[in-house]
């Protein structure tokens, strides 16, 4: 290969998931990376509070609800680049979605939502903290204990 060559990027093997509340009163299929390596947790307000723990959707084309639309409920605060959805019935955050500058559009998928993984497949998932209570998702926050 020259040197002025683009190296070939393989992306990592995709899996589709099926995501669901605890009654499943809202539930989607979306595709997302098979091994989960691109899981966070972060520390600002709401995630703090409700214990989040989120993946990407790879491809934002494959998000697909499977379940009526008035099941979902939205809470959108602060900055209002994150929309949070969640199940009218038994309160579960299932996803969020957004539009980040210098990210872009985004569904991140509750990873405690995703369903047929096992108690040992969810304590072998890699994640890494975002620093989101000072808005910098880019960095680790100082104190990650309890997250």
């Amino acid at each position: 290969m020259s040197e002025s060559a683009t190296p070939v990027v393989t992306p990592p093997p995709q899996r589709l998931y099926t995501v669901s509340c605890h009654c499943g009163g809202v539930k989607f299929q979306a595709q997302m990376e098979k091994e989960l390596t691109k899981g966070h947790r972060c520390n600002c307000s709401s995630c703090f509070k409700t214990r989040m723990w989120v993946h990407p959707v790879s491809d934002l084309s494959t998000f697909k609800m499977m379940t009526p639309e008035e099941n979902v409920s939205q809470y959108v605060y602060n900055t209002k680049m994150c929309e949070h959805y969640f199940c009218k019935t038994c309160g579960t955050q299932t996803h969020m979605m957004g539009d980040c500058p210098g990210y872009g559009r985004y569904i991140l998928a509750s990873i405690n939502c995703l369903e047929e993984l096992t108690q040992e497949e969810f304590s072998n998932i890699k994640f890494r903290y975002a620093d989101g209570i000072n808005s910098n998702f880019m960095d680790v926050p100082k104190y990650t204990n309890h997250l």
